[in-house]
Formats: structure tokens, C-alpha cells, sequence
């Protein structure tokens, strides 16, 4: 009988312990998962922000109601605004903006810009995603040459000022923080910058000229060959560096393929717009002719 015991002791002691292996194994296994989802919700749910649940991307916050800031201290309305969750609590379907604000949420703080060595990992739905300056050769098709010439500013130090002066025309100076607008730039580097947007037209798309591209037409004034791979990876650095609150990125369309070789979905919204192509002059020529033959027949049937 107390064999029997014994051996039945022995048999639950062997299972507890087998149990209780299992489950330090599962604490190993979920300690060691390198993506935590609150890295971006936890930001998004403190105070007044949880009124906009943004979970893998999706924002389900649609009855979101404005007449609930007038009992809230004065400026919460407007740094609401300014953070652009505002824009998200109006979308009724998920958004590219909201996967590229978990993008930039989620990147790891520690970013290595070492030459030879760059590199930043970030999370979108929960993928692990690792980018190099070699990602946007992939992304964009470009050369990858090693250009010993190019030199590019320290993330942390941009110096705005010797971009102004070099730049910007009867002494303007431009702190960097919005778009500096393309008529403050000096004729030769408007061209320049009118060419760097790939089009001469639609001119109401390039109004407006942001920080690398400032620098991007600097290095050009230096005449200094451009290591632009490096230059873009950079960029997006600085980008998360500024700690914009928004989470914008400089290129939506690198993340965008980005997310589609990682299988991230993404939500049929503004990846479906099609751009608006430059205006050649045949299809103008045409369209005038066809706006004087009406006003002849216009002007012929009164």
C-alpha cells in the first residue's frame, strides 16, 4: 500500500515538476519577445488620447466627440490637433499614416548612424523590421557606390543657419521647424530644388521645401558627389531624432513598400490615389483648342 503511495507521490511529484518547468518556460519565451505592442498604444491611451484606440494600425475611434474638450483645460484641443490624432479620429477605415506613426513609434531608441554600421529596427504589426542605408537601393532601385567624399552633418547638429545663409535670399532665416516656402530660395537653388521634386509641374505640389532637401541642396552647392542611400537613411534619423510628434516620415512611399515585402497589410485609402501626372503640352495645347472651339460655337449659336 505504501508502495503504491509512494510510486503515486513519486508520479503527481514528477508531473508538478514537469508543470512547473513548462511554465518557466513560458515566462523564458515571453520575456524574451523583443516587441511589446504598448510601446505604441501606451502612447497613444495616456490622458485625453485614449479616446482615440489605435491598435495594429487601426483607428476605431469614430465616435470621437469635440464638445467633450470644453470642460478640459485650455490648450488640450490644440495639442491634440497638432499631435494629428485629430485626423485620425476622422478615418473610417485604417490608414497608411497610422501604420507609419507606429512605425516611427516603435523604433528602437538606440540608433546606430556609424558609418559602416547604420542600422534602426522598428515594429509595425508586430513584423520586425531592420533598415539599413542598403534598404533604400532595394526599396528605390538605386546604385550603391561607396563615395569617400561625402560628408553629412551630425543627426543632432544641423546647422540651419549656414543652410540659410547659403540657401535663402535677402538674409532670411529659417529655424527649421516648419517648411521653409520656395520663394525665400535663391533663384539657382529653386531650379535646383524644382528638379529635385522630379517635376517641373504641377508647381502646387512643391511649394514648400523641408530639412533634407535643404541639405540635399547644400551638399550640392559644396559640389560634392552625394552618397543619397546614406543621405536617406540619415534623414529618416533626423526625423525620429526631432521627436515630431505626428510620427511623419520623409519618404511614405519607402515605408509603403516596406510594409508591403514585410506582408504588413495596408489599408486601401491613400495608397490608392493615383498621383497627378505633370502637364505635358500636347495634352494642353489640346484642351485650349478644344475650350476655342466651344466658345466659337457658343459665341455661333447666340
Amino acid at each position: 500500500m505504501s508502495n503504491t503511495e509512494t510510486g503515486g507521490s513519486g508520479r503527481q511529484t514528477k508531473s508538478k515538476g514537469s508543470s512547473s518547468q513548462r511554465n518557466k518556460g513560458k515566462e523564458k519565451e515571453s520575456t524574451n519577445l523583443e516587441y511589446d505592442h504598448t510601446w505604441f498604444t501606451g502612447k497613444v491611451e495616456k490622458k485625453l488620447y485614449n479616446h482615440v484606440w489605435i491598435r495594429n494600425g487601426v483607428a476605431i475611434g469614430r465616435e470621437f466627440n469635440l464638445n467633450s474638450f470644453e470642460n478640459l483645460q485650455f490648450g488640450y484641443l490644440e495639442d491634440f490637433t497638432n499631435r494629428g490624432w485629430m485626423n485620425l479620429a476622422s478615418f473610417k477605415v485604417e490608414s497608411i499614416l497610422t501604420l507609419c506613426q507606429e512605425f516611427m513609434s516603435n523604433i528602437k531608441h538606440k540608433l546606430v548612424i556609424e558609418e559602416g554600421k547604420e542600422r534602426m529596427i522598428s515594429w509595425v504589426w508586430e513584423k520586425k523590421l531592420k533598415i539599413t542605408p542598403n534598404t533604400f537601393p532595394e526599396i528605390y532601385g538605386l546604385p550603391r557606390i561607396e563615395n569617400p567624399e561625402f560628408e553629412f552633418s551630425n543627426v543632432r547638429m544641423l546647422d540651419l543657419d549656414a543652410i540659410s545663409r547659403e540657401l535663402l535670399r535677402d538674409d532670411d532665416i529659417w529655424d527649421g521647424e516648419v517648411q521653409c516656402t520656395k520663394t525665400l530660395l535663391k533663384d539657382r537653388y529653386l531650379i535646383l530644388f524644382l528638379f529635385s521634386c522630379q517635376s517641373l509641374l504641377p508647381l502646387k505640389h512643391t511649394i514648400a521645401i523641408g530639412v533634407t532637401r535643404a541639405n540635399l541642396l547644400r551638399v550640392i552647392s559644396t559640389r560634392k558627389t552625394i552618397d543619397l542611400p546614406r543621405m536617406m537613411f540619415i534623414a529618416l534619423c533626423v526625423a525620429y531624432d526631432s521627436s515630431d510628434p505626428r510620427g511623419l516620415v520623409p519618404y511614405i512611399g519607402f515605408p509603403t513598400e516596406l510594409f508591403k515585402r514585410h506582408d504588413v497589410h495596408i489599408p486601401v485609402d491613400l495608397t490608392r490615389i493615383e498621383p497627378e501626372k505633370p502637364i505635358d503640352r500636347y495634352s494642353l495645347t489640346c484642351f485650349e483648342g478644344h475650350q476655342k472651339k466651344r466658345k466659337v460655337e457658343e459665341g455661333a449659336s447666340d
